[in-house]
């Protein structure tokens, strides 16, 4: 069983990887989405014709996929601002802001980015929006909950 103390500190590394992977990707959106932008005032409508407007339409288009997949992390990083301002609550329940030690792996509760390491150790963000949070919601250590046929057995929560 893990420290309070310990907890804690292996939270706040786990709030910096994911804060770094969403910057990252906000970073990389700002700057496609202003690429694109860039690009479309270079055409000269009268020189290229119907091709220059097809290329423009389908500038328009990605940098609108571009923005919605921007407001889409932009909002998973305010979600996460939110958990981290919680991170001096104690959790012994998979709830959002919770680390979830499992059987099958770790799992840090706040927002889906997937796999990454800190201290040596694999963990899986997961949005309080997935099916598998759904099964672990309000489960405690001891706790065994199944998601797709598969038992998951909750070591510990923190």
């Amino acid at each position: 069983m893990i420290k309070i103390a310990e907890s804690t500190l292996l939270k706040t590394h786990i709030y910096r990887v994911c804060e770094r992977r969403l910057e990252a990707l906000i970073a990389d959106f700002k700057d496609r989405i202003q690429s694109l932008q860039q690009t479309q005032g270079l055409g000269n409508d009268e020189t290229y014709g119907d091709q220059t407007l097809a290329v423009t339409a389908q500038q328009m288009s990605e940098v609108e996929a571009l923005s919605q997949s921007l407001d889409f992390v932009s909002e998973e990083m305010r979600q996460l601002e939110w958990v981290k301002a919680a991170s001096a609550i104690v959790h012994h329940v998979a709830e959002p802001g919770a680390v979830v030690v499992t059987n099958a792996g770790s799992f840090f509760i706040a927002i889906g980015v997937g796999p990454f390491e800190v201290q040596g150790e694999t963990y899986v963000g997961l949005s309080p929006k997935r099916a598998l949070f759904t099964a672990m919601q309000g489960k405690k250590a001891g706790d065994v909950v199944h998601y797709h046929g598969a038992p998951y057995t909750i070591n510990n929560v923190f």
